[in-house]
């Protein structure tokens, strides 16, 4: 048997066996539509979600904050300007995102009851985006530099000190993707050979590479410090991973997670296996769990609360995206 043949048997044994036993479809879960047009981008655990729609009356898009008591409700824009979009949730309902400002470009926002709408404003660069927001209100996003217009740069929001830079792995590029209520933040940054790295920063240590090699991607971060993402191997395939301080990297093989809750049960699709296929809660078992999707077309994971209600959206069968949320 030559190489070519071996390698082949061994995927399909491997597929057969390893793989497609672990896909379940989740009886036990309701898909909640919560609207067409619409992206459902995070959820607390209260189960309020946040997140953004097109509206065909002004032709851009709205944030939005939907409760299971109210439905859904536009939290409007910026002074000035006409769209905006919703990413992060807090368990105290601090909603963060970004939005048209009155000069035409963009900038982060946080909004909260008391006080609506409230501008981040930006590093100098002129434009920023907020992507997550932790219980203790600490903010993450990325803003534009003066010096360098056309490079992101990772940011963190306190009410105390306002926006700060967070620096890079010696590139000129970074951007967060998730903090937890520690204060850990975790994303991507450029390193002095312009490689793509996941980083972990914190107070203490300031950023921080994770070792995972060029290409990799830290997605979301817990409050025990589990993070997940995705890696390129030494052969050059992508995989996904479970890493921790104490244990490293845990292989998740064909398994993308995008998200992880408190509990270390994570959200994602697989990679390669079926491309566009069906958003995906892994428990900590490890069993895989085919969460479905409208018509039987796309659906992704953008968030997972501790009650394992998990948010996203799914594309139906003439295209148009619908926000979901999965609850039993």
């Amino acid at each position: 048997m030559n190489r070519i043949t071996y390698k082949w048997v061994f995927m399909v044994l491997f597929f057969t066996f390893f793989v497609i036993p672990q896909h379940l479809y989740a009886q036990d879960y309701e898909m909640i539509d919560l609207g067409s047009f619409c992206f459902a981008t995070s959820i607390n655990s209260q189960g309020n979600v946040a997140g953004y729609c097109w509206s065909w009356e002004e032709y851009n898009y709205y944030p939005f904050l939907w409760t299971e008591k109210d439905g859904m409700r536009n939290l409007g824009t910026l002074v000035g300007g006409s769209w905006g979009v919703a990413y992060g949730i807090n368990n105290r309902g601090g909603i963060v995102g970004y939005g048209e400002t009155a000069s035409g470009k963009y900038h982060a926002f946080v909004w909260t009851e008391n006080e609506g709408m409230r501008d981040l404003g930006d590093l100098g660069g002129g434009e920023s985006q907020a992507w997550g927001i932790n219980d203790r209100g600490q903010i993450i996003g990325w803003s534009l530099l003066p010096e360098y217009p056309e490079k992101h740069r990772a940011f963190l929001w306190t009410k105390k000190d306002g926006m700060r830079d967070l620096g890079t792995l010696g590139g000129l590029r970074s951007i967060p993707y998730a903090i937890n209520n520690r204060g850990e933040i975790v994303g991507i940054s450029e390193n002095a050979s312009d490689e793509s790295h996941a980083f972990i920063w914190t107070e203490k240590d300031g950023m921080a590479d994770l070792g995972l090699g060029g290409n990799s991607f830290a997605n979301d971060i817990n409050d025990a410090g589990q993070v997940v993402g995705r890696r390129t191997d030494e052969l050059a395939h992508p995989k996904g991973y479970l890493w921790t301080k104490k244990d490293g990297v845990i292989d998740l093989g064909m398994f993308d997670p995008q998200v992880i809750n408190n509990r270390g049960e994570t959200a994602g699709n697989t990679i390669g296996l079926n491309p566009g296929d069906d958003a995906i809660l892994r428990t900590k078992k490890g069993v895989l769990i085919d969460l479905g999707a409208l018509g039987g077309h796309i659906s992704f994971p953008w968030d997972i609360n501790e009650h394992r209600q998990i948010v996203g959206n799914s594309i139906d069968e003439i295209g148009r995206s619908h926000a979901i949320l999965w609850t039993k």
